[in-house]
């Protein structure tokens, strides 16, 4: 093989990904042509580069008596590794093996045949009410008849809160932010008007928000609200204290008079933030410039 011209190399190539399974193709030049080689001008050369396979041993060239020409690479099953092959179906059009039964997986291709036992949820649930019925047993016993096994459900049951397919309530919601807010690892402080959007928002879409399209439940509602706290950060420069910064006493500034008709002049299409103590410095810096214009 390492003698012969490049093409007739490439085209050795090409046809372990033309040929079948058991390395069987159809070997008429403008298929070949077709799928491999679509940029020559005519098939002619390709009939040539099959005949010097053919001559070095790599492949058997074979004509039925339609006149149709069949390809076969010699050692394609000795070289190529395919698992879950199939049988051939240009094979079986040679004579010689147009009677052949089909032939058996090899052992290494067969995979294990998996039963899915329907029964055993049943036998599960017959089992849980005559624990209920006797009354007595173990705490593990108990236990075990108050939920499925995990290898029945691959997960444990959801605890949902709240009720009526509502996972919280807004004074829960609240009472998290606040606790969130004072003792959380990133400090991002959750603001009062931002846990009651978020509630409203969730409400009116069933607690299933649209995400890509689909309407898609919320496994887990602290940290949706973390995540839509994040996003009014961005919004609208809700403020994220830095840890250090947190421990060091700082003096609390008094609330300017008027600073919110300020941030309607400075920035009318963004809403205005629940307090001033949750606004970011440099959003200040441009309310104090805004104010003292205003007073002059």
């Amino acid at each position: 093989m390492a003698q012969q011209r490049a093409e007739v190399r490439l085209l050795a190539i090409g046809l372990l990904n033309l040929a079948d399974d058991e390395g069987y193709f159809m070997a008429h030049p403008a298929l070949i042509r077709g799928e491999l080689m679509p940029f020559l001008d005519k098939p002619g050369p390709i009939q040539q580069m099959l005949n010097e396979l053919e001559a070095i041993g790599y492949l058997s060239l074979s004509r039925l008596e339609d006149g149709r020409d069949i390809g076969h690479i010699t050692n394609f099953r000795k070289h190529q590794v395919i698992n879950k092959a199939a049988r051939s179906k240009i094979k079986v059009l040679l004579p010689e093996h147009s009677n052949t039964t089909p032939a058996t997986l090899p052992e290494d291709y067969r995979s294990p045949t998996v039963v899915i036992q329907e029964h055993s949820h049943m036998e599960w649930n017959r089992e849980r009410e005559g624990k209920g019925r006797e009354g007595s047993g173990s705490a593990a016993d108990a236990a075990s008849t108050l939920s499925p096994p995990e290898s029945l459900t691959g997960s444990k049951p959801e605890k949902k809160e709240g009720g009526a397919g509502v996972p919280v309530t807004v004074e829960e919601a609240l009472a998290y932010a606040e606790s969130y807010s004072k003792g959380n690892a990133e400090m991002l402080i959750i603001e009062d008007a931002s846990v009651r959007n978020w509630f409203d928002d969730r409400c009116s879409c069933g607690w299933q928000p649209v995400r890509s399209g689909v309407q898609v439940p919320i496994p887990d509602w602290r940290a949706d609200l973390r995540k839509w706290a994040r996003e009014d950060k961005r919004r609208n420069g809700y403020a994220t204290v830095p840890a250090a910064k947190k421990e060091k006493a700082v003096p609390v500034e008094d609330e300017p008079a008027n600073w919110w008709d300020a941030w309607a002049m400075c920035w009318p299409d963004v809403p205005v933030p629940g307090n001033w103590h949750c606004i970011a410095e440099s959003f200040k810096t441009e309310l104090r410039i805004k104010l003292e214009d205003m007073d002059r």
